[in-house]
């Protein structure tokens, strides 16, 4: 997700046109894998989606799908807010 944003900022701050796919680390996929846990297919797979959903937040200056924290754009917590149906506390 955060790479997908940071692509997205860069191709609308450089006047290209928004396409995830065209992106080198969409089509490789294999960016932060390290070979455990999972099979590489199945990171590839997550790591696209990821990719996509930040990709179209960062070029449309949006947050649909993930937020900042800490200087880094995460989507952890917003899938597991979706999954969980937590709420805020007060």
């Amino acid at each position: 997700y955060d790479q997908g944003v940071r692509a997205g900022e860069a191709d609308r701050l450089d006047g290209w046109r928004g396409n995830y796919r065209d992106n080198f680390a969409y089509q490789d996929a294999g960016y932060g894998y390290n070979g455990y846990y999972v099979s590489p297919g199945e990171y590839s797979y997550y790591f696209r989606q990821g990719f996509q959903r930040g990709y179209q937040d960062g070029y449309g200056r949006a947050t649909r799908y993930g937020r900042m924290d800490n200087g880094n754009y995460d989507i952890l917590s917003t899938v597991l807010q979706a999954i969980l149906n937590l709420q805020p506390l007060g």
